[in-house]
């Protein structure tokens, strides 16, 4: 049979309860009067008599689950363990469940995200860009022309990994993932742009490697003689050349510190030519506006039905997506470099959103 449960009373039937007691009516009586068992009218005036309330006195309820603690051990570990997944963060705690993990995390504004993927910036990396974003305050960017190259591979991308951390956390060092460029099969392409102006994009033909009697690879990739040839004495020499004569002023070129860049023999045919580098500061992907076109191409070119095929299939896929990059496109990210120097001083020098 259940057990029958009763509704708790109101203060106004505690009170009548309480005014029949005194005038000296028996229980039964004042239950069948207010409707409720001996028991509660026995209680209610026991109650009145020690406490002098009508309402029910606070309960202790159910203990907690989970201490306070507890949860700020499991938001100290979640905290040193970023990319602990919350059942690690359950077993290094010992106490509680990946569940109450979850909740303990969520309650304090944490949650499980996809790791941004940022190169990792050393000291002396983050005062050069602080001092290349006080320097460029208010520089005029229509003079220059950025330069990159990137490896595009056939390869399907990778899986997302997963960080705990709060939504203003993003770019904080501990919930980022360190970028590196793949060793696998894909071709290198280099290309330029300039504030509203979409340059060439051309397929570099780096060194090839050799082998050594151990088996491992030596040398290979794209080399300052490489870099020289292929691209200062060519495409950027041309459209260098273009853009100086249709803007009237003299362009400068900027590129990051890439070995290929800082060779001797690209100073010697840059000079040769006339061209100026603008300083930029080392491992800048979120300083150069030439990185998110590169993104947008390669989302473009992973639609290709053909890419995988070959790495002649990939560069006509390439091509295709370049060509398909507008000047709009361009301008939304060029037209952008103060506001990327103004969030590199607000950052104070490490990564920003961008």
């Amino acid at each position: 049979m259940p057990v029958q449960r009763y509704s708790e009373l109101s203060e106004a039937d505690c009170g009548r309860i309480v005014a029949l007691c005194e005038e000296g009516f028996n229980q039964e009586y004042i239950a069948s009067k207010v409707g409720c068992t001996q028991s509660a009218v026995s209680k209610i005036f026991a109650r009145y008599k020690k406490y002098h309330t009508y309402s029910a006195l606070p309960r202790s309820g159910h203990p907690r689950e989970v201490t306070e603690c507890t949860e700020r051990h499991v938001l100290r570990v979640i905290r040193a363990h970023r990319f602990w997944s919350y059942q690690e963060v359950s077993e290094s705690v010992g106490t509680v469940n990946a569940k109450a993990v979850q909740k303990i995390a969520a309650a304090a504004g944490y949650c499980r995200c996809v790791a941004i993927e940022k190169p990792a910036l050393k000291p002396p990396m983050v005062t050069k860009r602080l001092n290349w974003a006080h320097e460029n305050t208010g520089h005029d960017w229509t003079s220059d022309i950025w330069c990159d190259e990137t490896a595009i591979s056939t390869d399907c991308n990778p899986g997302r990994l997963m960080v705990t951390r709060k939504p203003d956390e993003a770019y904080l060092p501990e919930c980022l993932v360190s970028s590196y460029h793949s060793g696998r099969e894909s071709l290198l392409a280099w290309a330029c742009v300039a504030h509203g102006v979409k340059g060439p994009i051309i397929r570099l033909k780096p060194t090839p490697y050799t082998i050594t009697k151990s088996g491992r690879r030596r040398g290979g990739g794209l080399s300052a003689q490489g870099y020289a040839e292929q691209v200062v004495s060519g495409p950027l020499k041309t459209f260098w050349e273009k853009l100086s004569k249709e803007r009237g002023k003299e362009m400068f070129i900027i590129e990051d510190g890439a070995g290929p860049h800082r060779g001797k023999v690209v100073q010697i045919a840059q000079d040769k030519i006339g061209m100026k580098r603008r300083p930029h500061p080392p491992n800048p992907p979120d300083l150069n506006p030439i990185e998110p076109l590169w993104f947008l191409l390669k989302k473009r070119v992973a639609k290709d039905p053909n890419h995988r095929r070959s790495l002649d299939h990939l560069w006509i896929a390439v091509e295709k997506a370049w060509a398909s990059i507008t000047v709009d496109e361009v301008k939304k990210h060029t037209g952008q470099m103060d506001t990327w120097v103004d969030a590199v001083k607000q950052a104070k020098g490490i990564h920003t959103r961008f």
